[in-house]
């Protein structure tokens, strides 16, 4: 991380100006923060910097944390940091809500980006709407796209959200199986924008561990991991489940691992210390019943380790393109796959070859960049009506 104090952009004519939403993404640019995030906070966060690093473009991130509001310079994005505490329930929330939209109404980009369904897209949608400036939606997981978000929270909420959503000028999905979804839920138009991810020199064979990532949330189904980790007592297993929005779901999931000599349990590790734990993976287990494309996917494939997945295979990669196995559901599959597994290491490292491949023809952050300002252009450019 590079931080200074913020400073107008140097007069070079006239740089692009951003505006990036993510109110949680605040850690990834300020380690330390208690502020939790997910993989869509690191993708936005990746592509913030990546656009930054271009010339002719500004970006502003509208985040929060902790303490009073500050604006900084991280790594080329200036940083916009909302007063926001982790005990201020309900009423807390309201208030951070209008400090977004106050903030939002006194900043002028040229366009504004926000990813992720909830109230923050109804807030940067109207304002858009009402200013004549361009904004782009991003969805996030499958929560976004089939309804689920919709059944998962207050009605008030949802008309806020669907607003936003509806005011975009563009909707930019991470899979064609979202892109088919919004239109079939919501009769909405998007266009496929694949995740940044670029590769690293490949990880050594032998490996050490099977490995299991995200927040400690019941969709996610941790405690499956744990069983996986009982029926195969000679294998070492590591758990970083950091707490989701369910504490007596995590403390349940930390009493147990702490019961099984061959686990190895996490609350939660530093993004910047995260690669050390996909690098010595034999592989990433998935045990979540619903995601988007889940970032760990990429992370892991990237360090070239296979995916055995219960149920989700984003677009079919995990099979198309033997980055992994996904076993559609079938709990004694799975079990079968990894007894298979931890007795082939050739097919481990042949598979996470090719997950590697996958990464650099899909995903490699220029070629996502370039589709990107595309995007932005066309919107930038685009006749005023």
């Amino acid at each position: 991380m590079n931080a200074t104090l913020a400073r107008p952009p140097e007069a070079e004519g006239s740089p692009v100006t951003i505006g990036v939403v993510s109110l949680t993404a605040y850690g990834l640019f300020v380690p330390g923060s208690a502020r939790r995030y997910g993989g869509s906070e690191v993708q936005l966060a990746r592509l913030c910097r990546a656009v930054a690093a271009r010339p002719g473009y500004h970006v502003v991130l509208i985040t929060s944390g902790e303490g009073p509001f500050t604006t900084i310079l991280v790594d080329g994005v200036e940083v916009r940091k909302l007063p926001w505490r982790p005990d201020a329930g309900s009423r807390g929330k309201l208030l951070l809500a209008w400090r977004l939209r106050r903030e939002i109404a006194r900043l002028a980009p040229d366009l504004y980006v926000q990813r992720c369904l909830g109230i923050e897209t109804g807030l940067v949608g109207s304002e858009c709407r009402r200013r004549g400036v361009p904004f782009i939606y991003m969805t996030a997981s499958d929560w976004d796209c089939d309804g689920t978000y919709d059944r998962e929270r207050p009605a008030w909420i949802t008309r806020i959200s669907h607003r936003g959503m509806r005011a975009a000028d563009l909707i930019l999905t991470q899979t064609e199986r979202h892109r088919a979804m919004l239109r079939a839920t919501y009769g909405l138009e998007s266009k496929v924008l694949p995740s940044l991810c670029d590769l690293p020199t490949p990880a050594p064979w032998p490996r050490a561990h099977w490995l299991w990532v995200g927040r400690c949330e019941q969709s996610k189904r941790p405690d499956l991991f744990l069983d996986l980790a009982q029926a195969f007592p000679a294998e070492s297993f590591v758990l970083i489940a950091p707490v989701g929005n369910d504490p007596a779901l995590f403390e349940s999931i930390r009493a147990r691992a702490r019961q099984l000599s061959n686990v190895r349990f996490l609350a939660g590790v530093p993004y910047h210390e995260m690669d050390q734990y996909y690098r010595a993976a034999k592989g990433l287990i998935n045990t979540a019943t619903q995601e988007g494309f889940p970032n760990v996917f990429l992370e892991a494939s990237k360090h070239g380790a296979p995916i055995l997945s219960l149920a989700v295979n984003p677009d079919e990669y995990l099979t198309r393109h033997a980055a992994g196995i996904c076993v559609s559901g079938d709990w004694q599959a799975m079990k079968s796959q990894l007894s298979a597994w931890c007795s082939d290491e050739t097919t481990l490292a042949k598979m996470g070859e090719s997950g590697r491949h996958y990464i650099a023809q899909h995903h490699a952050t220029e070629r996502v960049l370039q589709a990107f300002l595309s995007h932005l252009h066309s919107l930038l450019t685009r006749p005023k009506t």
